[in-house]
């Protein structure tokens, strides 16, 4: 944790003035889906690590971290994407989507039901 407030607001602003990339979201969707195959999309688009999970998971932090900056509207746009091309393996970034879903979900004050998370 950073103790020096002027350093912690600096990193903030940086922090926050390169996530604004992610609220161009046609742009990002062209960034993700430049692949020409559709199982390769498929598989760019759900990976944590190159895809819609991942820009969910740092939305997620910036709405912990601001929550009235809007990130979680944001995210949800993102969510949607994840779930137009969800895959039906179990393997394929289904882990990494989990992840982003809770990321965004205030505190699994969205998005999950008792009944899905005990049943």
């Amino acid at each position: 944790m950073i103790q020096n407030k002027r350093l912690k607001e600096k990193v903030q602003d940086v922090i926050f003035s390169t996530a604004k990339i992610f609220k161009d979201v046609s742009k990002i969707d062209s960034i993700i889906m430049v692949d020409e195959d559709r199982e390769l999309k498929q598989l760019k688009s759900n990976s944590l690590s190159s895809g819609y999970p991942g820009v969910c998971l740092l939305l997620g932090m910036l709405d912990n971290i601001d929550p009235d900056g809007e990130w979680d509207i944001l995210a949800l746009e993102y969510l949607k994407r994840v779930q137009a091309d969800l895959p039906l393996s179990l393997f394929h970034g289904l882990a990494g989507i989990m992840m982003s879903v809770e990321a965004c979900s205030r505190n699994k004050s969205r998005y999950f039901t008792q009944y899905y998370l005990y049943n």
